[in-house]
């Protein structure tokens, strides 16, 4: 191979035929062309099923179906005649307005790694290389092609690269993206620490790197770095830094010809791996547009729409009671398949909320739809019909940010005008990330569809009728106020100033940073209601000692449907460090599996815990550490809502000198949940009521109850009442990390103190000496009867 035909094949374009990219073929030594195609939820050439975007597939928690959408997608880039997918997608969401969320795995690094893991062996399954992109830090749209991420060792390891680590040394990915933005200053097309000293000598990774189109800004420092594969827009469209500037380059001893050489053995084996040097017809192999994979399509829209809200079961919609639907919304007679940008895919067809909703009721309701538009005509709809079901939309789109997490335009607006006149109203939300819900308690349900494909309409009326029964679960928290993300509080840290964006939050990214300061938010990491209804119990934890360096951790919990109907429920396990070494979140997401359970029945859930579920990045170590101790399981059904806990204790780290006597350790903030029961739902004055305060956490907490003013508490555990801060609280003597508190209290004997009063919310102190509160916790539902006997 000659100097000009290495670097010919190094060097690629926008391609012929819609090809997103494409490499030259090299006809002396028969080696064929190489076409890619975008992207991550579809062939972005011709057209071709559009799938629903990542953010859905990550809320499935469904490692099975997602092995099934690689499948599906790399048989259609077959079609298509493409050998390369620029997917899957999975940064990290660390900004709630990023542009691009819709197309990522959320803001967990586990469940991220998970999803990229089973997609690039699917994709590859199939002979397809799969490309994980974008490596790394990339994470707001705003300056993307120049913005610094400035970010520490630890947050870096912990939070934004294992699930590129994961697609490597797990699923063997071919080809790795750099992203267009720099990290500490340096591009990633040019970050010989990224690319050579962590990607390819670190990790082993044997593939090769590609850069994002235009994102390479240099030739000799990127070919040095670690860069194998130039794409780039040609002249004059771009500016071309390698081809003819690389060849000057090698020629005058600035690159050396082994560095070139080592590039197109990288691209060359990748090729040879999957059978792509032996002329084969990609596209007699593979098949598109057929209708199992539109079937699939809908299944994952289904199966990611996450039910936010179900207040008095206002979903199913059962239509033997229903005459007269009213479907609001300018978007509502269009369906939202995905984000803008290189995602976008061109489908055979697609189904609108209305058509789904027409094509699943028939002849047996009237089905009307009003824009919002004026605003008059749709709340007058919504009044005359028997439910009303608003479908609002949040536009996404690859080159910008949004300017807010606010529904577009007047749809907030149209929304509190429709359910103040129609109590059945139900909220379709198609958003690319979180938004604000100033209508919260004015709708009895909510539904999350995300940007679902083009089987939406369908995908949705199948959720709000019960054909399927909800199983979805945020991969992002959804939070009260722009303001409560770790990221936004100050443009230092979004959209950066000077050009560089400061990591300040650490490794405090999503849930964890609601956990350690305590913020409620409006519907946390993991949530998402079902149709049934699971209960929890008899968590096993084997052994309760163990030397991490030999032994793995074995968890059962029996999981019962005690609901009537049949459903789908996502087992999350956290875990929590009671004593570190350095800072560590409240929890984090350790593992997690979906079962299906029909109605009455039980089953044995068994899962299993490594060192990489308890460790953390030791920046002096310059490796990854699980410290001798003790740690907790926490079982949930979201990462707020935990139903059970146990603990064991490590006995050895991973180094033979960690043992507990030895490490500088700390009490790391517990994990604390917890809920109030009280024995009736109307207080008579007068009358003795039973409260009832259930408590689990992770280390012994004192706890304390918010109660009205004026009334007597008579008995109960050993507390004290006193007033803090003008508001009145009993707090408990004991403390408590798994059991109950139980107070009596008694409402004032007085006609003036009919009405509703505020019990909670619960709180706890522990080590820290500062009161937290635990979410959720307040009872805004007691009512006070008078006894008219008095």
């Amino acid at each position: 191979m000659t100097l000009d035909e290495k670097i010919r094949h190094i060097h690629g374009h926008y391609g012929p035929d819609n090809s997103t990219g494409y490499v030259r073929p090299l006809e002396r030594l028969e080696i064929p062309d190489v076409k890619m195609a975008d992207g991550p939820v579809g062939v972005r050439q011709g057209t071709a099923t559009a799938f629903p975007v990542g953010l859905s597939q990550a809320s499935m928690w469904d490692e099975e179906l997602m092995e099934e959408f690689g499948r599906a997608l790399a048989s259609e880039a077959k079609a298509k005649d493409q050998a390369v997918m620029y997917a899957p997608a999975f940064n990290i969401g660390r900004v709630s307005v990023a542009g691009r969320n819709f197309e990522y795995f959320g803001e967990d690094p586990y469940l991220a790694s998970r999803m990229a893991v089973t997609t690039v062996n699917a994709i590859q399954s199939e002979d397809v290389i799969a490309t994980a992109k974008h490596y790394v830090v990339n994470n707001q749209e705003t300056d993307r092609m120049a913005v610094s991420a400035e970010i520490d060792e630890r947050p870096l390891r912990e939070i934004y690269l294992p699930a590129h680590k994961a697609a490597v040394e797990e699923a063997d990915v071919g080809s790795v993206m750099a992203a267009h933005n720099r990290v500490n200053g340096t591009y990633c097309c040019e970050n010989e620490y990224l690319l050579s000293d962590i990607l390819k000598d670190e990790w082993d990774f044997d593939g090769y790197v590609i850069s994002d189109f235009d994102a390479n800004h240099s030739t000799v420092a990127s070919a040095k770095a670690g860069l194998d594969l130039d794409m780039r827009n040609l002249p004059p469209r771009g500016t071309s830094y390698w081809g003819p500037p690389l060849r000057t380059a090698v020629e005058a001893g600035l690159v050396s010809e082994e560095i070139i050489d080592e590039k197109v053995r990288r691209i060359l084996g990748q090729l040879d791996r999957f059978g792509l040097l032996e002329g084969r017809n990609l596209p007699e192999e593979g098949v598109a547009n057929i209708e199992r994979h539109q079937r699939l399509a809908r299944q994952i829209a289904e199966e990611g729409g996450v039910l936010l809200k179900n207040e008095g079961d206002e979903l199913p919609l059962a239509l033997d009671n229903i005459d007269s639907i009213a479907v609001i919304g300018p978007e509502a007679k269009r369906a939202h398949a995905g984000g803008g940008g290189s995602s976008d895919v061109s489908p055979p067809y697609t189904v609108s909320p209305v058509q789904g909703i027409r094509n699943r009721v028939n002849d047996q309701a009237t089905v009307q739809w009003a824009p919002g538009t004026p605003l008059a005509d749709a709340v007058a709809l919504a009044a005359a019909s028997d439910v009303a079901i608003v479908v609002v939309d949040g536009s996404s789109s690859e080159g910008a940010d949004r300017e807010n997490i606010r529904l577009d335009g007047n749809q907030d607006q149209m929304i509190s005008a429709v359910a103040d006149v129609n109590a059945s109203t139900s909220v379709v939300l198609r958003t690319g990330g979180p938004v604000t819900m100033p209508w919260i308690s004015d709708v009895p349900a909510v539904l999350e569809m995300w940007y679902p494909g083009m089987e939406d309409g369908n995908a949705t009326a199948s959720i709000l009728f019960g054909d399927v029964n909800p199983s979805g679960k945020l991969p992002m928290t959804f939070a009260k106020k722009r303001s409560d993300y770790p990221a936004e509080i100050n443009p230092r840290q979004y959209p950066g100033i000077a050009g560089r964006a400061h990591y300040d939050e650490g490794i405090y990214v999503g849930y964890r940073h609601f956990d350690e300061r305590n913020i409620e938010p409006l519907f946390p990491f993991g949530h998402g209601e079902s149709f049934t209804t699971f209960n929890y119990s008899n968590l096993r934890v084997t052994p309760s000692e163990v030397d991490i360096n030999k032994q793995t951790i074995t968890l059962n919990v029996d999981v019962t449907n005690v609901g009537d109907r049949t459903g789908e429920e996502i087992v999350q396990v956290y875990v929590h460090d009671h004593f570190a070494s350095v800072d560590r979140p409240v929890k984090g997401l350790a593992e997690f599996t979906k079962i299906h359970l029909e109605s009455g029945e039980t089953k044995t859930v068994e899962l299993t815990l490594d060192a990489d579920a308890l460790s953390f990045y030791d920046v002096e170590e310059e490796d990854w550490v699980v410290e001798a101790g003790r740690y907790s399981v926490l079982i949930g059904r979201s990462s707020r809502d935990i139903r059970l806990l146990n603990s064991f204790e490590v006995t050895r780290g991973s180094h033979p000198s960690q043992v507990p006597e030895s490490l500088p350790q700390q009490p790391t903030t517990p994990a604390v949940d917890g809920s109030r029961t009280d024995d009736a739902t109307v207080f008579t004055s007068g009358q003795t009521n039973q409260i009832d305060l259930s408590i689990r956490a992770t280390t012994d907490v004192t706890v304390r109850d918010r109660i009205p003013a004026g009334w007597a508490v008579i008995g109960g555990d050993s507390h004290e009442v006193y007033t803090d801060s003008g508001a009145r609280y009993i707090e408990f003597d004991e403390p408590i990390a798994d059991g109950t508190r139980t107070y009596f209290i008694e409402a004032p004997v007085s006609s003036e103190n009919s009405g509703t009063y505020t019990f909670g919310p619960i709180e706890y102190v522990s080590d820290d000496s500062s009161w937290r509160t635990i979410p959720e916790t307040a009872d805004d539902d007691v009512v006070v009867g008078v006894d008219t006997s008095l």
